[in-house]
């Protein structure tokens, strides 16, 4: 009989490897099926099932498919024991709105095994020939993403056994399907494989797989599975993974056959993924004494068509014009100055990136969302503007541009599809006031109290004068102490204030003179007439500014009110609409109510005395003494409108919403 050692020790290893054998030798055919692909699964061992994700998803799972965004190629081969060949091969290619389609074959192969006779002595003499040996499988398969959560996907594959002179052939179907129990953390996989017709009187390799895979870290991922082959065989594997730096992952696996503890095996592997483009992957798997073998695999990605294909509208909208002098208030009240409105027009759940840019900032500002298939989501954005940023808008109206650029990203991170646009925007100046904003989505708000942001207790010029007064008032007799609110004998007596209201007005008013006296003869502060605009925007010189050179009715209005809030006094500002014109005032509390004085800003330069009698004139030319004799009915916002003419401020109130600028120029 012609027979070959090498032949023998072939059905050895196919009988301890895969217990194939269990009913005897041919109660199953096509056992090269069980011979699993693709280094990474050998390397965590073969717990694969849910976690496949690539081409190698054609043979383990083909749901996986389902996961590939770009059309791939995947490349195994396996130098097996005795000089046995093992290669697996896959072309994916997403189909829009159909799923991604693969197709492939894996083969077993070997040649040159000498033909041997036994002769009269026992002994194996050569005769002529070789033994061939080839094994393989044609598979195509198909997945699709049913839901957020939910892949499934089919595969057939069509057989043909050659050994020597004799041939067999046959189809296998495939059925799986992975679900996403915690998307992104926790996956499960189940799949049915090999079912089909006997060949040559013996059943396929059938079997159901089942597993879960999660991932503990961004880059540490275990995974279990657990086998069942229909002739009664058990089997379990388990494996870790871990990404260095998202470049080379560092695998280790354990897997056992329950009905032959003695191939229990441990793997390991390692790969490099370049430019998440060409992946290399390599393992080991000792089977003890049988040998160990080695599996290297390249996958290569394309850029192909679906890798270009835009999946999304976008509707962008943006502030025409931007206040700059409040811009802390717009980002503090979420106003936005980009909108977009974003439309995933594709069944699967995308992540986008969004890049965007205010004209006078060199650096760019990202943030990245995901939306899921079909739906839309806005998005608000303001971008980050820093003091000096907004110290460089000095000319009105400065022109400037508003970019945005939103990239579509595939799975690996890769831009999938992009869209850019600019924007035209004018910038108003850090010291250019603004009645109302106009958002991205043509909404209008009310920015009248940010007029409060002018008063700039915060700023340090103005120490220097209140030093001053304080200096002064020590040489006066009596002297006068700068302590705000607080009775002039603070520092002497520990005691209740028991001050009328009508003495805290008193002291009030002295300090006040003394703080206005040093304006008039230390700085030389007067009035220049420039009327205000309420209506449109206006150019409001900074108090710091205003110290330095003169200043129209609104400029000291909001230095007087800056200095009064550095010294804990209340203050208000009062505009009066039709005259064109804003004052300057202050509060008194006392015996439960408040009384309200006004200080005459276009006086500034006359005695302080004429400035606080043209305050009362105006008040009563404007019908506010009831307010000012008995108390000012502020609403929540700190703003009273008493008609169509007057607006008063309280200062205080307003400064839970609207800070000092901090745009003062140091």
């Amino acid at each position: 009989m012609i027979m070959s050692k090498k032949i023998l020790n072939l059905i050895l290893i196919f009988s301890l490897s895969y217990c194939l054998h269990a009913e005897g030798a041919g109660s199953t055919a096509a056992q090269f099926l069980e011979i699993q692909p693709g280094a990474r699964a050998s390397a965590l061992g073969n717990a694969y099932v849910s976690l496949t994700d690539d081409g190698n998803s054609l043979y383990w799972n083909q749901s996986g498919l389902a996961s590939i965004t770009n059309s791939q190629v995947n490349l195994m081969h396996m130098l097996y024991f005795q000089n046995i060949n093992y290669d697996y091969l896959a072309y994916s290619i997403p189909l829009r709105n159909i799923g991604v389609l693969s197709i492939g074959g894996l083969g077993l192969y070997t040649n040159g095994i000498d033909k041997t006779t036994e002769d009269s002595g026992g002994d194996f003499v050569d005769v002529a020939g070789d033994y061939n040996i080839l094994q393989t499988a044609i598979m195509l398969g198909m997945g699709r993403k049913i839901n957020n959560r939910l892949y499934a996907g089919v595969g057939i594959k069509l057989i043909n056994e050659k050994i020597d002179t004799e041939k067999d052939s046959g189809v296998a179907f495939d059925i799986g399907s992975q679900y996403q129990i915690i998307v992104d953390k926790l996956r499960a996989g189940f799949v049915v494989q090999n079912l089909g017709n006997k060949i040559a009187g013996a059943s396929l390799p059938a079997s159901v797989k089942a597993g879960f895979d999660y991932k503990i870290l961004n880059n540490l991922t275990t995974a279990l599975e657990c086998d069942y082959l229909f002739e009664n065989s058990f089997s379990f594997g388990v494996g870790a993974e871990y990404i260095l730096k998202d470049l080379i992952p560092i695998r280790i696996g354990y897997n056992t056959s329950a009905e032959t503890g003695k191939l229990s095996k441990l793997s390991a592997g390692t790969g490099i993924n370049l430019k998440k483009k060409i992946e290399i992957d390599y393992a080991f798997v000792p089977y003890g004494d049988i040998g160990t073998t080695h599996r290297l695999e390249l996958t290569y990605r394309f850029d192909s068509k679906k890798t270009k294909e835009k999946n999304f509208d976008a509707k962008i909208d943006t502030m025409k014009e931007i206040p700059a002098a409040i811009y802390n208030v717009i980002t503090e009240r979420n106003i936005p100055v980009i909108n977009i409105k974003m439309k995933n027009t594709s069944e699967d759940n995308k992540k986008f990136k969004i890049v965007y840019n205010i004209g006078i900032k060199k650096e760019k500002e990202e943030m990245e969302i995901d939306i899921a298939g079909g739906a839309t989501r806005e998005t608000k954005i303001i971008p980050t503007l820093t003091q000096e940023d907004i110290q460089t808008v000095t000319v009105m109206p400065t022109p400037s541009i508003i970019s945005v650029e939103i990239s579509q990203l595939t799975s690996e991170g890769n831009i999938q599809a992009s869209r850019k646009e600019k924007f035209p925007v004018i910038l108003l100046p850090f010291d250019q006031f603004t009645p109302q904003v106009v958002d991205a989505n043509s909404k209008t708000y009310d920015m009248m109290n940010t007029l409060a942001s002018w008063v700039t207790f915060n700023d340090r010029s103005l120490n220097e004068v209140i030093s001053k007064a304080s200096e002064k008032g020590a040489t006066m007799n009596p002297p006068v102490k700068i302590v705000g609110f607080q009775p002039p004998n603070i520092f002497t007596r520990i005691n209740k204030d028991y001050r009328s209201i009508e003495e805290k007005d008193k002291d009030y008013l002295s300090q006040i003179k003394l703080m206005y006296d040093t304006l008039k003869d230390d700085y030389k502060l007067t009035y220049v007439n420039n009327p205000i605009a309420y209506k449109n925007t206006q150019r409001i010189k900074l108090p710091g500014d205003t110290l330095k050179n003169k200043g129209n009715c609104i400029e000291l209005a909001v230095l007087f009110a800056s200095l009064l809030e550095g010294i804990e006094v209340e203050p208000i500002l009062v505009i009066l609409i039709k005259d064109s014109h804003a004052t300057v005032g202050w509060r008194v509390s006392g015996d439960g109510k408040d009384i309200y004085n006004l200080l005459e800003t276009n006086m500034f330069g006359e005695d302080f005395e004429k400035a606080i009698s043209k305050g009362k004139l105006l008040a009563k030319n404007n019908d506010l003494q009831n307010e000012f004799a008995n108390g000012i009915p502020f609403n929540e916002d700190g703003v009273y409108k008493k008609d169509d003419n007057v607006i008063i401020f309280d200062v205080k109130k307003i400064r839970a919403k609207v800070p000092p600028s901090p745009y003062i120029p140091r």
